[in-house]
């Protein structure tokens, strides 16, 4: 909508003069509030402003599968007012890729990560302590629910030392980075395994050695999303495959969630690679973490150690790991994908994020959906930003898709970034642009459908068998 005149403003500037001063004040305030995009939308925005939303909806111009949806993200962004959208851009994952990376190594964001961690524990106990000291007082829930963020953030950091740092040296990125930056071959590659066993050691997950020799097949494009990949072992494993009966993947993921033999089953796994196979350097790693997890819940009270060690360890790890595979790829595949194009339709983006209700809505409508989008937010997307999908994860189909595409890079954190770049850029093939999904339920809804219709077709059974549930969680 063109920008409005100020002359029909003026017009009623004329008829506020004849009301007292306070009435006058109040309207030029409603009249300042109302051209606010937060209070208006895009119709009511100013020059700037507008400009800033244009800007964005051309971000992505050449017309890849999903590029509407990346501009429409960043044309909410551009609606939101300033200080609002740091935060716009922490919540999606997704930088602006026209500015350049912030510059830092492997070993520093693995030493940002660590600090994180403790910096989401030690906020959950405050929490649970406050909570539990006073729990009918004011303070008491607002306490509660900040402890249960920051307990979601504490499982976060750990699996992002896991599908981060741990992920990324098993496949050796660590190592190529800082070759790349003229380290020696032999101390870039001591750097990257210790990044792998600290990685697994800190979370009390599969150490690295059999970390790598599982995940190695979900790279193979004959394998990716079928019952022969890890991750479709690891669903077969937990019950959660096509052929099986399932009548609504979401209560399937429920059930799995709150089954106490489930999670006996993945702690169980976890511990055996920790202390029973690999390494005894990496099994004298392990000692410490476990100790934390054990010794601490003899000093802290229940609800303390509950939200900031005992559950993000064990129970919380375990359902983000689980939520992670569920909607990683588009699973219940056959055959190989020999191809962009069929190896770009078994991966897809995360993006934990809604778009913003329309601009031009107004009255109860209006209301309603931003009511809707903030529920939304708070109840599904920051918890799933949290606990499931951090950056790399967000943009995992850029974990596949880059070096068959010829677009190496070796700053993972940077993953999102990157495949923004190649899209803006027009560098990459057309058939190898990925899907963009809005969120976990998104993907979750569309799992269900692949299931479905791998059901329905009485698709054949592979020639692999079921594998043993190993806890990966990748």
């Amino acid at each position: 909508m063109a920008h409005t005149s100020f002359s029909h403003e003026n017009h009623n500037d004329d008829r506020l003069l004849q009301q007292p001063r306070a009435l006058r004040r109040l309207g030029r305030l409603l009249k300042l509030l109302t051209r606010h995009p937060a209070v208006r939308g895009n119709s009511s925005l100013c020059e700037p402003a507008q400009q800033e939303v244009r800007m964005a909806q051309l971000l992505f111009p050449h017309d890849y599968q999903d590029d509407a949806r990346l501009n429409r993200i960043f044309s909410d962004r551009a609606r939101l007012p300033r200080f609002l959208r740091g935060l716009h851009e922490r919540l999606t994952g997704l930088p602006d890729p026209r500015q350049p990376a912030r510059a830092t190594t492997p070993l520093r964001v693995l030493a940002a990560d660590i600090g994180w961690l403790a910096g989401f524990s030690a906020t959950a106990a405050a929490g649970a302590a406050i909570a539990h000291a006073d729990p009918l007082s004011v303070t008491g829930p607002l306490a509660a629910l900040i402890s249960a963020y920051a307990s979601l953030g504490v499982v976060g950091r750990l699996r992002r030392l896991v599908v981060g740092h741990a992920h990324e040296a098993a496949h050796g990125v660590i190592a190529a980075f800082y070759r790349e930056r003229g380290v020696a071959k032999a101390r870039a590659r001591s750097l990257n395994e210790w990044v792998l066993d600290i990685g697994t050691a800190l979370t009390l997950t599969r150490n690295g050695l059999d970390y790598r020799r599982s995940h190695g097949p979900h790279h193979d494009t004959d394998k990716l999303g079928t019952l022969r990949d890890p991750d479709g072992m690891d669903l077969h494993s937990w019950r959660l495959w096509r052929g099986l009966g399932i009548r609504s993947l979401r209560l399937e993921l429920l059930l799995t969630a709150l089954d106490p033999f489930w999670h006996a089953g993945m702690i169980w796994a976890r511990l055996k690679s920790n202390f029973a196979t690999g390494r005894r350097s990496r099994r004298l790693m392990a000692l410490p973490p476990l100790l934390l997890v054990v010794a601490s819940a003899a000093v802290l009270p229940l609800p303390v150690w509950l939200m900031a060690i005992g559950l993000p360890w064990t129970v919380g790890y375990n359902i983000a790991a689980l939520l992670q595979v569920v909607t990683e790829h588009p699973y219940a595949q056959s055959g190989a994908a020999n191809d962009h194009a069929a190896h770009a339709a078994r991966n897809w983006d995360r993006v934990p994020v809604d778009p913003l209700p329309a601009s031009d809505l107004t009255g109860f409508a209006k209301a309603r959906a931003w009511t809707v989008f903030t529920a939304r937010l708070l109840a599904l997307h920051i918890p799933a930003r949290l606990a499931v999908l951090d950056s790399s994860m967000i943009a995992h189909a850029w974990h596949h898709m880059a070096w068959p595409t010829g677009h190496r890079f070796f700053d993972w954190w940077e993953t999102p970034r990157r495949e923004l770049e190649a899209r803006r850029a027009g560098t990459l093939p057309r058939a190898a642009a990925t899907r963009v999904l809005f969120g976990l339920g998104e993907a979750i809804a569309l799992q269900a459908v692949q299931f479905a219709k791998a059901q329905a077709a009485e698709a054949a059974t592979t020639d692999a068998e079921p594998g043993e549930q190993d806890g990966s969680g990748i």
